[in-house]
């Protein structure tokens, strides 16, 4: 893999398309499309929605964490 510069940008973060571009000065870069579901972690609460999004997907937690999101709900309406 090649070492290269790229300055960060917005709120201290290197951009992707930022690094896709230094990148493309030292080496070939290679990209594809696909069809699907594109998650966000740029923040803290869409790192979270997609956690959240991908955990009710999976048969090993679907059930388990769905349960758990719905007593974390009950309860947070009694507090109110």
């Amino acid at each position: 893999m090649t070492n290269f510069d790229c300055r960060a940008g917005k709120n201290g973060e290197v951009q992707l398309a930022d690094g896709i571009k230094a990148l493309l000065s030292k080496q070939r870069v290679y990209a594809t499309f696909f069809d699907g579901v594109r998650y966000d972690g740029g923040d803290k609460l869409a790192w979270l929605e997609s956690n959240v999004k991908l955990a009710l997907q999976s048969p090993e937690l679907r059930d388990e964490f769905g349960a758990f999101l719905k007593n974390l709900l009950n309860s947070s309406n009694k507090l109110r």
